[in-house]
């Protein structure tokens, strides 16, 4: 009898430590579960951290790209549009005839600007002639003929001094393109002879012809 519970004593203590061995092998440690997570979380954010970096600088490459890229076409934008402006100067050839258009239009311009002020003078002469008694009229006339005679003569001096000055720089245009003075001479000419017309047409309404 006690051989057979010695026996069945050993029987279930080999059963009971074969459990505990499998019991034992199949427990997982919480720590153990855990690491191998967080190692695993902490790879994810390396990853995504370098992903970033590389992304950054990838942006940060085509900025300075773009940058570079907008930069030169503002350098050729501003020769394209220097040519243009060479071209078309080149394009202008100065011909007798361009230099004599200029100066006439300037010589135009002069002789309407100082008819205004002569017809201006003489408004003046005939206002405070008006503006004279009958007779203050008699005695200041001859007075008040030689004030108006003396301004207008300064009058011609002003424009003889522009006109022959203008004409000066077309007989320098005219002669540093080789080209005739016979052009000045004529303007010359004309000026003179406008000049002599007008005298003459002056004289003859002061003396009442």
């Amino acid at each position: 009898m006690k051989k057979k519970l010695l026996v069945i004593i050993c029987i279930l203590a080999t059963v009971i430590a074969i459990f505990g061995y499998f019991n034992k092998k199949e427990e997982v440690p919480k720590e153990a579960v855990k690491k191998p997570v967080i190692k695993q979380e902490e790879n994810e954010e390396i990853k995504e951290v370098e992903k970033e970096v590389v992304v950054k600088k990838e942006d940060d490459k085509k900025e300075i790209i773009d940058s570079k890229e907008i930069k030169k076409p503002d350098n050729e934008s501003i020769k394209k549009a220097a040519k243009p402006v060479e071209e078309e100067a080149e394009e202008i050839e100065v011909t007798e005839g361009t230099i004599v258009q200029k100066y006439t239009k300037q010589f135009a311009n002069l002789k309407s600007e100082f008819n205004g002020k002569l017809a201006t003078l003489l408004g003046e002469a005939k206002g405070e002639y008006n503006a004279l008694s009958d007779e203050d009229k008699m005695s200041e006339k001859f007075s008040l003929g030689l004030k108006y005679l003396k301004k207008g003569k300064a009058l011609e001096k002003e424009c003889d001094g522009r006109f022959y000055g203008v004409l000066d720089e077309m007989k320098k245009e005219l002669e540093e393109n080789e080209y005739s003075l016979d052009s000045a001479g004529t303007a010359k000419a004309e000026y003179k002879k406008q000049k002599s017309e007008r005298r003459k047409a002056l004289m003859k309404k002061a003396l009442g012809k």
